[in-house]
């Protein structure tokens, strides 16, 4: 995620400059992740872990699923449960509100709290959607990406 930090020595008049720069030219920006994804050889159902679940997806709607898949190994994925990778991701476009609280102070939390009102996906939820359709497990997804209030 765009971390904006202010130069130690820097004086006011030169931060509030880079701000204006910032809110001028950042257009958006992007976060990955890699998760492994489940052997589809051998991958086997399990209940669903509400709690895991809740603590995955906070407050966002993300719809439960009934079942999860969990790893658990064979000839075709050498015996990891796992075969590839595929990438969750997150994109900040930098709209007008964004571009708003982008100030001297550089408070990340703010930022982030207009991008997801301004209908930014982040990386956990799009990993729940990989989950939900079988692809990675709870496990994966919070191994690789942040909590939601980092």
């Amino acid at each position: 995620f765009l971390m904006i930090r202010r130069p130690p020595r820097s004086t006011r008049k030169e931060s509030s400059a880079a701000s204006d720069v910032y809110k001028r030219q950042v257009r958006g920006v992007m976060s990955q992740r890699l998760v492994r994804t489940l052997c589809s050889h051998c991958k086997q159902l399990e209940p669903t872990d509400i709690d895991g679940w809740q603590s995955l997806v906070g407050d966002y709607p993300v719809v439960m699923p009934e079942v999860l898949y969990r790893p658990v190994g064979c000839k075709a994925c050498r015996d990891t449960g796992y075969r590839g990778r595929e990438g969750i991701y997150e994109v900040l476009v930098a709209d007008a509100g964004v571009q708003n609280v982008i100030t001297d102070s550089h408070d990340i939390r703010q930022i982030r709290e207009r991008s997801v009102v301004a209908g930014m996906m982040p990386l956990r939820v799009a990993g729940a959607e990989k989950i939900a359709r079988g692809e990675t497990t709870l496990e994966e997804v919070m191994r690789v990406a942040p909590a939601l209030d980092d």
